[in-house]
């Protein structure tokens, strides 16, 4: 559980870090900065991106996907 935490907290940092210099936080943007890239298709870790991204302002929290039934 301390791994994952710690994970999430590098998701965040590098995700602001990127958002520092224009560049938009995502899957593929963060990979380069993270030691296993796997790892951020992971139920926890895309919480942690989407998560800060709503911080960042690139996400809205009423933004849902329209699907039909």
């Amino acid at each position: 559980m301390a791994k994952r935490n710690q994970f999430c907290a590098l998701i965040e940092t590098v995700a602001r870090f990127l958002h520092a210099r224009r560049i938009i936080p995502n899957y593929k943007t963060l990979q380069a900065y993270v030691d296993n890239p796997g790892r951020l298709r992971c139920d926890w870790a895309i919480a942690a991106i989407k998560k800060v991204r709503i911080e960042l302002g690139y996400e809205d929290l009423g933004e849902q996907l329209d699907l039909p039934i």
